[in-house]
């Protein structure tokens, strides 16, 4: 309720202002608000075969003056059988200070990966990848509810002085908790860092190609350190207004070592290609992995054979840029040797609407 009130504050601060300063400061502010529906119908789970809500997001941006700009994104998204809304996104930052540089500040998304830096309802899929799940959102009740790790901290990227586009990005973020959080946590012995290497090619005036690598290095309050490399590349040919290619791909490498349990080894990855076959009909189909690399029997300590993997085929329509209609299906199937495979397999149905001026994101 406290986030309510804090709307009815500006309400009230905007109503005493007077009007030619309350009109300004309202046209250099854009929000938006994004509905994010899922119906999963699930063989191996009936639990879960409901409709849910993946998100219900209201987000506010714009100059405050002439230097900087601020980000204000409110969620409500089904936890645990209940509505739970919370401040995805709370920033103030800037461009404009020292050319070629840009720095942020408050809450955001950690830009580790690729999905990592995008809503929910801004991917080109239903449900995340297990990679995404297991290394930036652990402990998420179900598939569907996965979005990202976020957290209160500081960001600076730097445009390099070089004829092709490469930035490189840094940040250190508090780290208390990480994944998927509705408690403070506890301080831990060093702060969350991280950093990002991209780089665009733009191969012609329909087409380009986005590249980055990035790390992440975190220590929990219980003596657990993980470390994290990603690798991620998007392919994207648009014609007109159509977006007629996309291939997105990510691989994450993750160690985490502690006093108690000693060092895991951990790789995953997806692949994802879709393509329009009509103005507004996309198909899609998207592969993942993920296993333990290190995985022993405790018994004898011979090594043991660890691999999950699934296939997720979609179709997508798109009457317009404010709504989107998909079916997928997830097929998902974890193996372990020694012991059955476990399968998750689900027919699902997913609702986007969006509505005023959505800002656009990086490529």
């Amino acid at each position: 309720m406290n986030y309510l009130r804090l709307l009815f504050a500006v309400g009230l601060l905007l109503h005493w202002m007077p009007t030619t300063e309350a009109q300004d400061l309202l046209r250099s502010f854009q929000t938006s608000a994004a509905l994010d529906l899922a119906a999963p119908f699930a063989f191996d789970s009936t639990a879960q075969s409901k409709l849910y809500l993946r998100s219900a997001e209201l987000k506010i941006s714009g100059p405050s003056d002439h230097l900087f700009e601020g980000v204000l994104s409110l969620a409500a998204h089904e936890d645990e059988g209940s509505t739970t809304l919370e401040v995805h996104e709370a920033t103030l930052g800037t461009s404009r200070l020292v050319p070629g540089m840009s720095f942020r500040v408050g809450k955001y998304f950690i830009p580790v990966g690729r999905l990592n830096r995008f809503h929910s309802h801004d991917w080109p899929f239903t449900t995340a990848p297990k990679v995404h799940r297991e290394f930036l959102t652990p402990g998420i009740e179900t598939s569907l509810l996965s979005e990202g790790a976020n957290d209160l901290g500081i960001e600076a990227s730097f445009l390099l002085p070089t004829s092709h586009y490469i930035e490189w990005t840094m940040g250190l973020t508090n780290g208390w908790c990480f994944g998927h959080c509705h408690t403070q946590g506890n301080a831990p012995p060093y702060p969350l860092h991280y950093g990002r290497l991209s780089t665009f090619f733009d191969l012609s005036t329909d087409e380009g190609l986005l590249l980055a690598l990035s790390y992440m290095g975190r220590k929990s309050a219980s003596g657990i350190a993980t470390s994290l490399a990603a690798w991620e590349g998007t392919y994207k040919l648009r014609r007109n207004k159509t977006l007629i290619w996309l291939v997105q791909s990510e691989a994450m490498i993750e160690t985490q070592k502690s006093s108690d349990s000693g060092r895991s080894n951990y790789f995953g990855f997806y692949l994802f290609a879709q393509r329009s076959f009509a103005e507004q009909w996309a198909l899609g189909l998207r592969m993942d992995g993920f296993t333990q690399l290190n995985m022993r029997f405790s018994s004898t300590g011979e090594h043991r054979k660890d691999f999950d993997y699934a296939i997720v085929p979609s179709l997508s329509y798109l009457p317009s840029e404010f709504t989107t209609l998909r079916l997928s299906y997830l097929h998902e199937v974890d193996t372990t040797q020694g012991i059955s495979d476990t399968f998750d397999r689900q027919v699902q149905l997913q609702f986007i609407w969006i509505l005023g001026s959505h800002p656009a994101h990086e490529f």
